[in-house]
């Protein structure tokens, strides 16, 4: 697929079609074949009379032929705007993404949770089906001709086009690549028109062959690898497809008391300042206690968990203000984000004294019980990153070299160089980093973004020197860091 293409579809509300090149005759599109009326009155010809006269098979019924002479041809003769030739449209599928632990399994919603700790009415998830959006909204008791519904702000971070056909999201790929995501902008109003551009291309094209569609599918596979992806025609017409904006209004239109707001990165993005002011305009005006937030991104992994850290930082500033407790209490509580005496009006010495100690304890048994999670967690995740034919496990390892089992904790911890030298610069710098490490301790139920730093780091120590991969696995710690 030429850059040229790719870098017209980033443009604002431009038709672009790629041209066919000048050194290849322009296919034509076959039409199907169209079936006589049958003859009125007389003698009925029978299919023997036809294969006597003319010694040809008898007119088929059906357009299968047709199709499977097309398939192969198909992506290569595409004219749309978007949807163009050497694209595809696949299922939005990630195999191998799902987390098969979660406390609450909802069908055509993969990922969806909620965290641990906290009770902020804050939620994330994979791309939905529509089933699975209905279902998600009707445990969040936000479905229309209820009594008293919540009020539901759903945040997608989707930075690639989609549609809906018949309930099923589709993104667009680049044949050669089908597994790689194809970014054309950031900007949530190109990506609707783009999406609209695609929807009218997949119309047209499904006019042609019959009222389908050429679509790609990938299945799961039965390992750990990638699974097949199948050439499939679907049936379209215009009351199956939709874009994700037709999608929420419709939805919006039938009563759901929801909102949808569209702040699209990508997943190798840095996230920067921008894009935590853009979630911050939309929860600050919500009521944490009556307003659910939920975070989407496509496999509902690292920028589904980020925002959802985010929100619960926010959620809990929005419900400390309102002088409830600290949903995160580090040690002794809080009321509306003041830190408690520890002793109450009229109570002796002694009895101050001896909540000191209480809570004293309390901490140092809650920092033990940290330090023994994060060597199982350091040995589980050195145990992942070592390759097989290693003879060694990782427990050997640990126990063979002590320094670094140390230098490994504290990496594990999140206590690098950078961070420390930030802490300083705050205040109550070390007691942060306590309370965003315990958010996302709550919110790991698909994946740990402070772990991700380390096992990153650990696979590219694995790797040998001049490994292409190894450099990509450094470069993924490091923008694992900076999140």
């Amino acid at each position: 697929m030429s850059n040229k293409h790719l870098d017209a579809l980033r443009q604002d509300g431009r038709s672009i079609t790629e041209p066919s090149s000048p050194r290849t005759r322009p296919m034509e599109i076959a039409r199907p074949i169209s079936i006589p009326p049958p003859l009125e009155g007389g003698h009925r010809r029978t299919n023997s009379d036809s294969l006597r006269e003319t010694g040809k098979e008898p007119t088929a019924l059906d357009l299968s032929g047709f199709l499977q002479r097309s398939e192969a041809s198909v992506v290569k003769t595409r004219t749309g705007s978007v949807l163009s030739r050497g694209f595809v449209l696949k299922t939005d599928h990630y195999p191998s993404g799902r987390a098969l632990d979660l406390d609450l399994n909802v069908h055509g919603a993969p990922n969806f949770r909620t965290p641990r700790q906290g009770g902020l009415n804050v939620f994330g998830v994979a791309q939905p089906r529509t089933q699975g959006l209905r279902a998600i909204l009707s445990v969040l008791r936000c479905r229309p001709g209820i009594s008293n519904p919540s009020h539901v702000v759903w945040f997608s971070t989707r930075e690639e086009p989609i549609v809906y056909i018949s309930g099923r999201p589709f993104v667009l790929r680049d044949a050669s690549e089908p597994r790689r995501s194809v970014s054309l902008s950031d900007r949530a109003e190109n990506l609707e028109a783009i999406e609209n551009r695609m929807k009218n291309d997949i119309l047209q094209e499904a006019a042609r062959y019959g009222g389908v569609l050429l679509t790609h599918n990938e299945v799961a596979s039965d390992s750990n690898g990638e699974g097949a992806i199948l050439p499939t025609w679907t049936a379209v017409d215009s009351n199956n497809v939709k874009t994700s904006r037709d999608l929420w209004e419709h939805m919006k239109n039938e009563g759901w008391n929801v909102d949808y707001y569209r702040i699209p990165i990508a997943p190798d993005r840095n996230i920067e300042d921008n894009y935590l002011d853009a979630y911050l305009d939309v929860i600050r005006s919500t009521d944490p206690t009556k307003t659910s937030l939920v975070f989407s991104c496509g496999m509902g992994a690292v920028r589904t968990t980020f925002a959802m850290v985010a929100a619960s930082l926010v959620r809990r500033k929005q419900l400390m203000a309102r002088g409830m407790p600290d949903p995160y209490s580090l040690g002794r509580p809080t009321v509306g984000g003041n830190l408690t005496t520890g002793s109450s009006p009229g109570s002796t010495p002694n009895n101050s004294q001896l909540e000191a100690r209480i809570l004293l304890s309390l901490e140092q048994a809650n920092a033990q019980q940290e330090l023994n999670k994060s060597l199982l967690r350091l040995t589980y995740l050195l145990q992942q990153c070592l390759p097989e034919s290693n003879s060694h496990s990782a427990l050997e390892l640990l126990m063979a070299k002590p320094t670094l089992l140390e230098s490994l904790r504290k990496a594990y911890l999140g206590n690098y160089g950078v961070i420390q030298s930030l802490l300083g610069c705050l205040d109550q710098g070390l007691r942060s980093k306590k309370l965003v490490d315990r958010v996302i301790d709550a919110t790991d139920q698909v994946v740990n973004l402070r772990e991700d730093i380390l096992r990153y780091r650990l696979m590219y120590s694995l790797t040998s020197m001049g490994d292409a991969q190894g450099e990509d696995f450094l470069n993924k710690a490091i923008k694992s860091l900076e999140k």
